[in-house]
């Protein structure tokens, strides 16, 4: 298991700083990481944008930026920070929220295909 987590660390996770925050316990951080690997929040955001549905895409954004947040993911959390400020007036900028969603979801992939089969 460590070799994933190292992994993690060489692709942008804050591992060591996740395991701190933890008292170093890693089996209680891979739990954690698994329950991100069977959640389908990324999926649901995506969706969300396929039907223009705004507010949902809010929702599901402001979700999935604090469960970035509590994974030590900080890339994926300051862009879906992002996503959230443009979306939450709902004032004309779903495209450029559409343009950061593509970052993030390859960037979500990115991670889930370091872990799955792994850790799952």
């Amino acid at each position: 298991m460590r070799t994933v987590l190292v992994e993690l660390e060489e692709a942008g996770v804050n591992v060591s700083e996740a395991l701190e925050q933890i008292g170093g316990d890693e089996e209680v951080y891979l739990y954690v990481l698994r329950r991100f690997v069977n959640d389908r929040g990324i999926d649901s955001l995506v969706k969300a944008f396929e039907k223009n549905d705004m507010g949902n895409a809010f929702d599901v954004a402001h979700t999935l930026k604090g469960m970035y947040a509590s994974i030590y993911f900080q890339r994926e959390f300051e862009i879906c920070s992002e996503i959230v400020e443009l979306l939450r007036d709902n004032d004309g900028n779903a495209a450029e929220a559409a343009t950061k969603l593509e970052v993030l979801n390859r960037l979500h992939r990115q991670k889930l295909g370091i872990m799955k089969g792994r850790i799952d």
